[in-house]
């Protein structure tokens, strides 16, 4: 339980220096969606409020999800979206906004630590507008299954489905391939070049989303 706890301050310590900001505010009563599968030990942090992850845990915007060691968390939002996150991770919702139109639909999302998102009805057609900041590059989404996070002592973009621009302070690449992938030396450097994944990285980036 001393590791668990110590895990947690170790990751609600880094998010403090991880910059992060709320810009909609646009939600129902219910939120924009919820926990829909945990493992281990996690936290929603609301203003000045912390709750325990739970399934069916509401999640609105300006929410911090928050995961400890060997944790594993779960989030579902109203359009469908499913966004997984790994351990030490933190998610930091930014904005949501979902109408069920064509268009002016959009999400922004900060994440720091392994996570894979895959699309739901935001972002799938034309007007819907999806953003992931992540510590080393922003990732522009668009109809698509994919994963992030740091691998081999860079950070990686792996694509599953669809397709995904990654962009750093130095470059950008468009990774439209299912199967290719990009590694990040850091958010100064620009994005290494697009190549196909073997399978035993692609199996050890997945695992670390992956519940048991």
């Amino acid at each position: 339980m001393k590791g668990s706890r110590r895990s947690i301050a170790f990751v609600l310590l880094a998010a403090a220096v991880f910059a992060l900001s709320a810009c909609d505010n646009s939600q129902g009563p219910e939120g924009i969606g919820s926990i829909s599968r945990t493992q281990g030990e996690g936290i929603l942090k609301r203003g000045d409020s912390t709750s325990p992850l739970a399934v069916a845990l509401p999640v609105r915007i300006d929410d911090d999800i928050v995961t400890a060691a060997a944790a594993r968390a779960e989030l579902t939002f109203v359009d469908g979206t499913r966004l997984t996150i790994g351990e030490q991770s933190q998610v930091k919702i930014d904005s949501f906004v979902f109408e069920d139109g064509p268009r002016g639909n959009r999400v922004s999302l900060t994440i720091a630590g392994p996570f894979r998102y895959v699309s739901g009805k935001v972002g799938a057609g034309e007007g819907g507008a999806v953003s992931v900041r992540t510590p080393v590059a922003t990732i522009g989404v668009r109809g698509t299954d994919f994963w992030g996070g740091p691998i081999d002592q860079q950070y990686g973009v792996f694509l599953l489905e669809g397709s995904v621009s990654v962009t750093t302070s130095a470059g950008e690449v468009v990774l439209t391939a299912p199967g290719t992938g990009v590694d990040i030396a850091g958010a100064d450097q620009p994005p290494g070049p697009i190549v196909q994944w073997g399978q035993a990285k692609v199996n050890r980036a997945i695992a670390t989303v992956t519940f048991p």
